[in-house]
This record gives structure tokens, C-alpha cells and sequence, in this order.
């Protein structure tokens, strides 16, 4: 019994497609082209989703239930009323911290240091927030505790003091009968032979912990206290200092995706320049360049469109989407690169119409195929309950989709105009008419000119393989074939295995 029924007729269906193309390629070419167009105007609600708890915590977990019961019967920190902070059960309450450490040397109360730090603290308290017309401080933001801003214990008890005058005790010190914990602002504490006297301490940690009772308001003074921390570890000579916020995370995911374009960009250069490279031969009639390079661009048309229509329904881009256009792009070059090795195989003597049926025959199958698992598996992923993964699924999912749809009607067209070029003896670059090899009236012109076939060799049966196809089939696979390569590649492969395992322990 014969199970290749729906291959053939999947084949069959395709051959006769593959001719229609051939019949009418320009539809084919616009058509795509005007709905990349049309969906590009989904960029206008293009949004970048930073809420890292909401991209990494699975909907429906039993941390989500508890948190909205926690906040349903406790006070969480950011209502805008009195608190302590040793109280917050909300992770990303609004704030501002630091860490400093000293330059040179390994005490952080030396006179220069403190004191350069006490400077940086009212400076951070002084800091002016205006919003449209309406300007405020850290005193009217500030988390407050009978009706005063919880603020570094160290600085409010020694104010415009020198370290040489601190005699502190750790982690609770005593100064005119008012006790304060210092635990939280000084780390890497050594001390005296009584074990308690603080000799040195390696970093001071500065936080400011704001109410929650305007949000805009405590998103400008995050900003602000960024730009002013960081203008001030730049040009401090004493002191390094690293600092956040409760948006730092969300910011450098925010920075992660930007910095990925670039690299983007080189990597569809890259790929531009490999495709175009793969497709030129000595012959410049049968050379495509121009097919390689629209094969990347077909990728990345699939790319754009399905950013522009979930970007309209309203999903939101992330950072992990971001790493999919890579992805994409693989696939894409991978499934070009099937369709042009169907091409050269089919003989060169038959008509335009009778190439392309052969290819799309060939290789849609295998392309269809392969885009059906590959959006098995996205749908797959999409459905899962964490939203960071669903919406790379969704998007991977959708671009894979729209790069299956612009290989068979974008690109098959390409292929159609580059078929006519071959038939009627024309130059991969120029377009225009040459001369085959065999009838060069010189040799430079046989280099960079001829190709082709003339009226007395094209019902020849010439080989048109790629020298790369002619390496993998004949000479790769009859090497592979020998015990004793078998044996070779089998004992590399456990080394390898096997010394990777080790240097991972």
C-alpha cells in the first residue's frame, strides 16, 4: 500500500500554482508589497511592555493569588499614608538607592568621603520636580513615619558632622540618648576589639523611599535622581557609586531591545552579503544575486508585518521578542535557498512555466511542511501562562506565517523575472543581453560578461549544480559513507561531549 497520496497531490497542486505564477508573476509582486504597506501603519501603536513581574510571573500562580489577598488586608507601602519600610510587600515600590564605595582605600567614613556624601544626600533631597506648573521635593514624596520622611539614620543623626567625629556602633548606635538602626547603611563594617565600634566599613548604602501618593510625580523623581546620581559618580574623584530605582529593570530591558538593533542589522547584512555571495557562479546569466538578496528581504517583509499587525491588535513588544527576528530570518534564508536548489535542478531547456511547476512541485512541499510544525510549535507555546513566552510565540508564530505566504507569491514572482532573465541570455547585473561562454569574442569578455546558453547547447544536458551542491551530495556523502570516518566523527563527538560535561562541573 502507497502512502504518498497527499504528498502527490499537495505536489500536484502546487505544480500547477507554480505555472499560474509564471503566467501572471505581478499580482504576485504587488500584492504582498501593498499589505507589508498596509500593516506598517501598526507601528503607530507600537508599545513595549517593561512590567517585569507581569512578563515573568505565570497568570493564575498561587505568589499572584496571595499578593492580591496581602493587599486586600494589609497596608502594602505605596497608598500614599505612613509606613515603615521594613513593612512594603510590594517588590517594585517607588524609590531611589544607591551604594558607594571609596576610590582609594577601604573606609567609606574617611572625612572626604563622608563628607562628600552628606553633600550628595541633600542634593538628592533638593532635587526639584515640576510637572505642568507644579513643582515638588523629595520631603513632599517621601514615605513618612509620624510625619517625618524615613531617611538615612546615619545622616540624620551626625548632620554636618566629619568622620572624625563618629564614634558609631553597629548595627545600632547611640548618639545623645537617641538610638538608630545603621544596619541598612553601612556594609562590609570591621571593628575595634570591643566587637560592637566601627573601625572601617567598606560601602554605604543610601535609599529614598517614596509614598505612592502620585505616581507621576514619583516616576520624574526617579528619573531625576538617575540623571543626578549618575552626573555625580562621574565626576566624583573619590567615591564609585552604583544605583537604582524601581524601574532600573524595566529600563535596561527597555536598553536590551534597543541595543539588539544593531546587531539586528548586522546580522541582515550579513545574511544579505552570504545570500548574494551563495547565488553568483561563474556563469553571470545563471548567477541570481539580485534573488538572494530578495530572499533576505522577503524575511524580513514577514518580520515587519507581523510586528505591524499585533502591534495593532494591541500586543506588546518585549525583550524576548526581540531575539525572534534572528530567528525568523534563519528560517527564511533556509527555506530561499530550498527553492533555488529546486530551480537548478530542473533541466534547461524546458519553458518558464514548466521550471516553475517543477520547483514549486519540489520544494513548496518541503517549505510547507516545515511551516506547518514550525507553527504547531508556536501555537503550542502560545498558549502558555507565562506572558513574556506567549508573546514571543505569537509573534515568531505570525512572522513564520507571513514569510510561508510572501515565499510563494513575493518571492516565487522574483523567481519568475530572474527565470526570464535566464531565458532570454541576459546579465545577472546589467540586464542586458549576452553572449554565451563558448562564443566570448575575448577573454574578458568570457569573464565578466558571458553566460548563458546559446540556440545549439541549451537541449544539451548540462550540469547545473552549484559547487557547493556537488561538495555535499558526491564528495561529503561518499566520505560519510566510509567505517572508518564514521568511527573518526563518532569519537570527537563523545570527546567533545565529554569535555564540555567537565568544564560545566
Amino acid at each position: 500500500m502507497r502512502f504518498d497520496c497527499i504528498d502527490k497531490i499537495i505536489s500536484g497542486w502546487f505544480g500547477r500554482y507554480g505555472r499560474l505564477l509564471a503566467r501572471q508573476p505581478l499580482p504576485f509582486l504587488l500584492l504582498p508589497l501593498f499589505l507589508v504597506f498596509l500593516l506598517l501603519i501598526g507601528f503607530l501603536q507600537f508599545n513595549v511592555e517593561d512590567d517585569v513581574e507581569y512578563l515573568f510571573t505565570p497568570e493564575g500562580s498561587p505568589g499572584k493569588n496571595d499578593r492580591v489577598i496581602a493587599r486586600r488586608l494589609f497596608r502594602n507601602g505605596d497608598e500614599g499614608m505612613e509606613f515603615l519600610p521594613n513593612r512594603a510587600l510590594e517588590t517594585f515600590i517607588q524609590r531611589g538607592e544607591l551604594i558607594a564605595t571609596p576610590k582609594f582605600g577601604n573606609n567609606i567614613l574617611s572625612e572626604a568621603t563622608f563628607g562628600e556624601l552628606q553633600d550628595l544626600d541633600e542634593a538628592i533631597r533638593k532635587l526639584p520636580i515640576s510637572i505642568n506648573g507644579t513643582e515638588k521635593t523629595y520631603a513632599d514624596l517621601c514615605m513618612k513615619w509620624q510625619g517625618a520622611c524615613l531617611t538615612n539614620p546615619i545622616f540624620k543623626l551626625y548632620e554636618k558632622e566629619t568622620s572624625k567625629s563618629l564614634n558609631l556602633t553597629y548595627p545600632i548606635t547611640t548618639v545623645n540618648n537617641v538610638s538608630r538602626f545603621i544596619g541598612k547603611n553601612l556594609g562590609g563594617v570591621t571593628f575595634y576589639s570591643d566587637g560592637v565600634t566601627v573601625k572601617n566599613a567598606r560601602a554605604m548604602s543610601m535609599y529614598y523611599l517614596l509614598s505612592g501618593s502620585d505616581k507621576d510625580f514619583g516616576k520624574e523623581w526617579e528619573r531625576r535622581f538617575m540623571d543626578s546620581v549618575a552626573e555625580k559618580a562621574e565626576t566624583s574623584k573619590t567615591l564609585d557609586i552604583s544605583m537604582a530605582t524601581s524601574v532600573s529593570l524595566a529600563d535596561e530591558m527597555l536598553n536590551a531591545s534597543v541595543r539588539v538593533i544593531p546587531r539586528f542589522a548586522a546580522t541582515f547584512g550579513m545574511l544579505i552579503v552570504f545570500a548574494i555571495l551563495s547565488c553568483i557562479q561563474r556563469d553571470w546569466v545563471l548567477s541570481r544575486p539580485w534573488l538572494g538578496l530578495l530572499g533576505v528581504v522577503n524575511a524580513g517583509l514577514a518580520i515587519l508585518s507581523s510586528i505591524g499587525m499585533l502591534s495593532f491588535g494591541g500586543i506588546k513588544f518585549n525583550m524576548v521578542v526581540a531575539s525572534m527576528p534572528f530567528l525568523i530570518l534563519g528560517i527564511g534564508v533556509d527555506n530561499m535557498f530550498l527553492m533555488i536548489a529546486s530551480w537548478r535542478q530542473c533541466k534547461q531547456n524546458l519553458s518558464l512555466e514548466d521550471r516553475m511547476g517543477r520547483t514549486f512541485s519540489e520544494a513548496a512541499v518541503s517549505i510547507t511542511i516545515t511551516t506547518l510544525t514550525d507553527l504547531l510549535v508556536f501555537a503550542i507555546g502560545a498558549s502558555t501562562k507565562i506572558p513574556s513566552v506567549r508573546m514571543f510565540c505569537a509573534y515568531a508564530g505570525l512572522s513564520v506565517l507571513f514569510m510561508y505566504i510572501y515565499q510563494i507569491t513575493f518571492f516565487g514572482a522574483c523567481m519568475v523575472y530572474t527565470g526570464a532573465r535566464e531565458l532570454n541570455n541576459q546579465h545577472c547585473c546589467s540586464c542586458k543581453k549576452v553572449l554565451p561562454r563558448e562564443e566570448a569574442p575575448s577573454r574578458l569578455y568570457r569573464i565578466f560578461c558571458a553566460g548563458g546558453f546559446s540556440s545549439r547547447t541549451r537541449n544539451f544536458n548540462v550540469d547545473l549544480e552549484h559547487r557547493v551542491m556537488k561538495f555535499f551530495s558526491c564528495i561529503l556523502r561518499t566520505i560519510s559513507d566510509e567505517a572508518v570516518c564514521k568511527i573518526v566523527c563518532f569519537r570527537v563527538i563523545y570527546y567533545v561531549f565529554s569535555y564540555c560535561h567537565l568544564w560545566m562541573r
